[in-house]
C-alpha cells in the first residue's frame, strides 16, 4: 500500500506532509520489534517474525499492554555502545499468536520455550524514511515510560503510527 507512494515522494519533507495529511484518523498501532543488524538481510524475504515470549524458566516476558492489536510491525537494531535506529524494514500484520518452541521450525532446541509469532501480510518492505535514530523521549510520554524501558531491554514495544512519525527529528529527515 505505501510502497508506491513513498516512491513517488521527492524528498522527505514532501512525504512528512503527506503523512501528516493521508493518515486515517483512527491512529495505527505499532509494534517495534528488535532484530541484530547481522540478521536484518535475511528478515527482507519473510513473512514471520518471532518476539520471545517466555523463559525456560516459566519468566513471562513483559509485554506491553495491547501488543495483539498492533497492525504494523517496524524493526529496530542497535542498542548497547550503538544509538537505536529503525532500520527502514516495516510490514503490515496480519496474525499474532502464542507458540511453543516445539511447534516452531528451527526454534526446537531454543532455551526460550514460547514466542510470539508474528505472520505478516507480505514480505517486509523497506523505506529509507523509517531510517533514524530512535528519540524515545519523543516516541514515548512521560506516561508511557513501560514501553520505553521495553524498547530499552530489547524487547516488543507499542506506539503509534502518529507518535512515530511526530518523533522523527526534522533537521535530521530532512538532511537527506
Amino acid at each position: 500500500m505505501f510502497r508506491n507512494r513513498i516512491a513517488g515522494f521527492i524528498d522527505k519533507k514532501q512525504f512528512s506532509l503527506f503523512i501528516e495529511n493521508e493518515t486515517p484518523t483512527t491512529d495505527i498501532k505499532v509494534a517495534l520489534g528488535f532484530c541484530r543488524s547481522k540478521e536484518l538481510k535475511k528478515l527482507k524475504t519473510s513473512k514471520t517474525f518471532y518476539f520471545h515470549a517466555i523463559e525456560s524458566n516459566n519468566a513471562v516476558k513483559d509485554f506491553p499492554l495491547g501488543i495483539l492489536d498492533a497492525t504494523r510491525l517496524l524493526i529496530y537494531s542497535g542498542g548497547r555502545s550503538k544509538p537505536i535506529n529503525l532500520t527502514g524494514l516495516y510490514a503490515e500484520i496480519k496474525s499474532i499468536e502464542l507458540k511453543h518452541k516445539s511447534k516452531i521450525k528451527g526454534k526446537e532446541k531454543s532455551e526460550t520455550e514460547f514466542y510470539y509469532e508474528i505472520i505478516l501480510e507480505d514480505c517486509f518492505k523497506e523505506s529509507d524514511d523509517l531510517k533514524f535514530a530512535i528519540n524515545t523521549k519523543k516516541l514515548f510520554d512521560k506516561s508511557d515510560d513501560k514501553n520505553r524501558k521495553l524498547l530499552q531491554k530489547f524487547l516488543p514495544a507499542l506506539t503509534t503510527w502518529d507518535r512515530l512519525i511526530k518523533s522523527i527529528d526534522k533537521t535530521n529527515a530532512n538532511a537527506s
